[in-house]
């Protein structure tokens, strides 16, 4: 939810600044293929419904299933940042991405939280439920053996009609990144560019 409104709020500003929805949508990627992916793995660790299979740990590896799409989802998304990285924006997605990514490894493929913020956001208890029944979840709690704390999600944020969120550094360099995407700040505002009506001196 947060990161939607972020989104809105940028393409509003953007519209403002007498932006198009062509002038976004126009812009040519190089392996967008690999976005999607990344997007749709994204997505698929933080669905519920597939807690019981994120679960389940493969033959061989140290970490179950959940935790590998999901450090995979970050992959796939940071190499096609890269691949793109002159487009507006893009290098601080790229620095937000690492910053949660680096959080993530860190803690055995998932994010970690500060009980404190999400007992205050309404969130603590129903992490635990997920975690004590053995389920997937993209989240964890922080605790001592936690790493890389300051990475984490600790950051209370109240956001309009719903409940609030707790968002780390990365999340918020990613909604900077997102607003610069859809801004362009080093492309000059249409709504400051018309030209001003010349005076003309006659002798």
């Amino acid at each position: 939810m947060f990161f939607a409104l972020a989104l809105i709020l940028s393409l509003v500003v953007a519209f403002l600044r007498g932006r198009t929805p062509e002038d976004i949508t126009r812009r040519r990627f190089r392996l967008w293929l690999l976005a999607i992916v990344g997007a749709i793995l994204h997505l698929v660790v933080n669905l519920s419904a597939f807690s019981s299979i994120l679960a389940t740990q493969p033959a061989g590896l140290s970490l179950p299933l959940g935790a590998l799409l999901y450090l995979g989802s970050f992959g796939f998304l940071i190499i096609f940042l890269l691949a793109n990285y002159a487009q507006p924006g893009f290098l601080v997605l790229l620095l937000g991405l690492l910053s949660n990514l680096l959080a993530i490894a860190a803690n055995g493929g998932q994010m970690p939280g500060d009980p404190q913020q999400l007992a205050a956001a309404g969130l603590l208890e129903s992490q635990r439920q997920v975690l004590a029944a053995g389920r997937w979840s993209p989240f964890t709690l922080m605790d001592s053996s936690t790493r890389l704390t300051w990475l984490g999600d600790r950051i209370f944020m109240p956001l309009p009609f719903r409940h609030p969120v707790v968002l780390s550094v990365g999340d918020l360099i990613i909604a900077i990144g997102c607003f610069l995407f859809c801004n362009d700040p080093f492309r000059r505002s249409k709504m400051f560019s018309a030209r001003r009506p010349r005076l003309e001196v006659r002798t």
